[in-house]
């Protein structure tokens, strides 16, 4: 291949290829996580948690915007790639070097448990490295999503591995940290291989003339990304200085269980997104058609899923998790509400606000998140643990679906129909049949089939009586 302009398959099978890459990325965790949290113990894991969180903060700073400033200029200027990259790529390495630098001094000086200072230094190592091994942002700005995909299966596969393979006692923990960085390299020298190919090298070029000219723009993603950052994450942290280790740990596995559980509700707004963008100035009617039918989708799939997760919390815990995160059931049923408000910010601060091009509106409502998430957490966590700071996510994600409903009431002129209604009468069905299932011994897995039975049964049947209205959103190419 000769040039970067010579890398563009077809766009649905662009969707595909990423799709796909997301099912394997939401599943292959089904299979890492039960391992990880069994091995490791709520305190261990906990400390994980914490690394995970403290080194998250830090990465806003390492990337304040650089990528999704890069992959635009890209995807703008395919033929000009070559020449884009090395300001990019050399302010990345820059800000990745001084984020380290700060995130190692304070951690030293604060943190006392050494496990926890370890994998803190260990994991924001990968700061460093990916600023320049993570290139899939140069793949999505040249439309090659099947590159983006086999790396992060690859680089998903080597974690998988790692973790199945040599992860046997909690005193291993400090494996996760190099698994991931194992990963990131590999997944970097693969990547920049087939770039290679295509006539992009990886160079660096010091110029802080130009670097000017890039955080100009770049900050403003930054910054939104720091405010997605704090509404995710800062519970976490404020757990774990509050409540300690075990805590963390507990909470840590809840959220993560309902991460995994609201992976493919993410997986469907990613994907609607490119649609909305491709629409929204071409086709106002056909855009509002479309959010219209995202949004039943959306409340057939997530509604269910958010209701029977609460109801059989206790057992789902049990069953992925492990008998001494018990604890953590509480949180995951408050949690379980925040899967179709999650939904619901993603397709409107997303699919309304950003993809169109109203990228401060977008801004604002993620902000305003941030906003009541902070507050939230410093009131009800000190009382409540990690139920406070469920209760705190749950309700920060449907203040950015109300904020984004707010700014884009333009966009979703009859997108709220009466065939909404349909998820949650028949979810109420499902809520009946594992209430009388509930005082008989039987596996979950069997509870889950019941009730997912009755609920597809009975949102048919009020289909029926809506026209099938929900049956036309969820046909392809309707």
């Amino acid at each position: 291949m000769g040039s970067a302009e010579r890398v563009q398959p077809n766009w649905l099978a662009n969707v595909g290829w990423l799709s796909a890459a997301r099912v394997f990325g939401y599943l292959l965790p089904l299979i890492t996580l039960p391992i990880v949290v069994r091995v490791l113990g709520p305190e261990v894991y906990g400390k994980w948690v914490y690394a995970q969180a403290v080194v998250g903060f830090f990465g806003v700073a390492a990337n304040p915007g650089l990528r999704t400033y890069g992959l635009q200029q890209v995807a703008a200027r395919r033929k000009l790639a070559a020449g884009l990259l090395p300001p990019i790529l050399s302010l990345l390495l820059t800000a990745a070097l001084v984020s380290y630098i700060g995130l190692v001094g304070p951690i030293a000086v604060l943190t006392r448990d050494p496990t926890s200072r370890a994998l803190v230094v260990l994991l924001g190592l990968n700061l460093v490295l990916s600023s320049v091994c993570a290139n899939d942002w140069v793949f999505s700005g040249l439309q090659r999503f099947d590159r983006v995909a086999l790396l992060q299966v690859f680089s998903q596969l080597i974690t998988t591995g790692g973790v199945v393979l040599l992860l046997r006692r909690s005193e291993t923990v400090w494996l996760l940290p190099v698994l991931a960085l194992v990963a990131t390299a590999a997944g970097g020298l693969v990547g920049w291989r087939w770039l290679g190919r295509a006539g992009i090298r990886l160079s660096l070029r010091w110029s802080p003339g130009d670097w000017r000219d890039v955080l100009r723009v770049a900050s403003f993603y930054g910054m939104a990304s720091a405010m997605s950052m704090v509404y995710q994450k800062a519970d976490h942290l404020m757990v774990g200085w509050l409540k300690g280790s075990a805590a963390l740990g507990q909470y840590g596995g809840a959220y993560r269980l309902m991460e995994a559980l609201m992976g493919f509700i993410a997986m469907g707004t990613s994907v609607v997104i490119p649609y909305a963008a491709a629409t929204a100035a071409r086709d106002p009617g056909e855009f509002r058609q479309l959010i219209r039918k995202s949004l039943l989708v959306l409340a057939v799939v997530s509604v269910p899923l958010a209701a029977g997760g609460a109801f059989l919390a206790d057992d789902l815990v049990a069953l992925v998790l492990g008998p001494s995160y018990s604890a953590s059931a509480p949180a995951f049923r408050v949690l379980m509400l925040a899967v179709p408000l999650g939904g619901l910010s993603s397709l409107f601060a997303g699919a309304v606000l950003y993809a169109p091009g109203h990228h401060r509106r977008y801004a604002l409502a993620v902000g305003i998140g941030a906003v009541v998430n902070m507050v939230l957490n410093v009131v009800l966590i000190p009382p409540l643990g990690g139920i406070g700071a469920a209760i705190a996510t749950a309700v920060a994600q449907g203040s950015v679906a109300l904020a984004a409903v707010a700014m884009g009431r333009g966009y979703l002129v009859g997108a709220f129909s009466r065939s909404l209604l349909s998820p949650f009468l028949a979810s109420g069905g499902m809520a009946i049949a594992l209430l009388v299932l509930q005082p008989y011994q039987i596996h979950v897995g069997f509870k889950v089939i019941a009730g997912a039975l009755v609920y597809l049964a009975a949102v048919w049947m009020l289909d029926l009586l809506n026209g099938r209205d929900l049956r036309a959103a969820i046909r392809v190419g309707s």
